[in-house]
């Protein structure tokens, strides 16, 4: 939900029992609004989002996701401020959410985990921690080893292991390629796993979301995916493939124009040097 049609529709409708928004700055509107990158406008500021959502008739528990650092001091001061009392008579849950740590296919991350960590905690009342990676689909394989160690350190550096109230999220596709790393961490802490598919990435097939089903426990475990069936899976797989293939041969490409631009800046540097200096004589 990034618009107030979407919102409304969202509010009115009896199947949804839980809203999921985008927070970003806007600069030119100077306030935090609910958009999804790289949109930074919205007709939606986070204020008009909150009072909908704590005034419906319907209660909605709600999934902030944070795209960047420096909405998120704004918001939970926010939330804290204003929204904290209405929330906890109407026992509306929120889940406070970014990708803090570099996972699969990802050489970067906006986010400080640990500062992300503790601008949460002061508003933990009543709301769960979901935590996750910056991840590329078309160029990552599964989280590895070294993904879940990182979150894991994070966890331990501020005592979530035992917290029921946290969520890990991570992409299914991904994590079904090799799923153990995570059901070791699973069995390590006490909160939940969110598994989801992005804005932009093809449909899964509804054979992988019951194989997750079968890995992970089911009363820990929750989907957020889109899910597509039959012949229409495997085209959107054989799509992916060709997507991935691209984004491989594209990342290699960057890789050896980003050398030769380094190689004839070291023969400039060097060819420079070598001149001699003009001189003029009287």
């Amino acid at each position: 939900v990034c618009s107030r049609a979407e919102l409304e529709a969202a509010l009115k409708d009896d199947a949804i029992t839980a809203i999921e928004t985008d927070l970003i700055w806007s600069a030119t509107q100077s306030a935090v609004v609910h958009a999804h990158p790289p949109a930074t406008e919205s007709d939606l500021p986070f204020d008009a989002f909150m009072d909908a959502v704590t005034q419906a008739p319907q209660r909605k528990h709600i999934k902030l996701d944070f795209k960047a650092p420096d909405v998120v001091q704004p918001v939970v001061w926010g939330l804290e401020k204003y929204y904290a009392k209405a929330l906890r008579e109407r026992g509306q849950h929120v889940w406070l959410n970014a990708d803090v740590l570099t996972g699969p296919g990802s050489d970067a991350c906006a986010f400080d985990a640990d500062q992300f960590v503790q601008a949460c905690v002061r508003f933990r009342a009543f709301s769960s921690l979901s935590l996750g990676w910056t991840v590329d689909v078309g160029l990552g394989h599964t989280y590895w080893v070294d993904h879940v160690a990182a979150l894991r350190a994070l966890l331990q550096r501020h005592k979530l292991l035992g917290d029921p109230r946290l969520a890990i999220s991570a992409n299914l596709r991904l994590v079904m390629r090799d799923p153990g790393p995570l059901q070791q961490l699973l069995d390590e802490c006490r909160g939940e796993l969110l598994l989801w598919t992005g804005v932009g990435e093809p449909p899964v097939s509804e054979g992988l979301v019951e194989r997750a089903r079968g890995v992970f426990p089911s009363d820990r475990l929750a989907l957020d995916v889109s899910v597509t069936t039959g012949a229409d899976a495997l085209a959107q797989e054989a799509a992916l493939r060709v997507y991935r293939a691209w984004r491989r041969a594209s990342a290699v490409v960057a890789k050896l124009r980003a050398r030769d631009a380094d190689a004839d800046a070291d023969d400039d540097f060097h060819d420079r040097a070598r001149r001699r200096p003009t001189c003029c004589r009287g």
